[in-house]
């Protein structure tokens, strides 16, 4: 890692504060040091709600890792992506959609 013991205990002492790692004193070929552990969290829970992109037509896109700006397969021409974006912004076919109107 390329780091002296100073620099690794200022890591160390970081991570304790943190409350990610515990020592333990141990004794090594004699001298005393400390044996680090990380502390699995559990406790974490994300809730997203996905109802928003759901029906984003590129998820489910059989050209997805093909595609991008300048590709062949370009969301700037994209027939799927475009019928999307007309029917949910309310604007099947009549000009700019509504969310990239500007309004007067």
């Amino acid at each position: 890692m390329n780091i002296d013991s100073r620099e690794g205990s200022r890591i160390t002492l970081q991570l304790l504060k943190r409350g990610l790692i515990t020592r333990e004193p141990v004794i090594h070929n004699g001298r005393r040091t400390y044996k680090l552990y990380a502390i699995k969290r559990y406790d974490i829970t994300i809730k997203v709600n996905l109802d928003t992109v759901r029906d984003i037509p590129c998820f489910t896109c059989k050209f997805f890792n093909r595609c991008g700006r300048g590709n062949f397969y370009d969301p700037r021409t994209c027939k799927f992506l475009t019928d999307w974006l007309l029917r949910v912004t309310g604007n099947g076919g009549a000009g700019k959609p509504k969310m990239f109107a500007r309004e007067s």
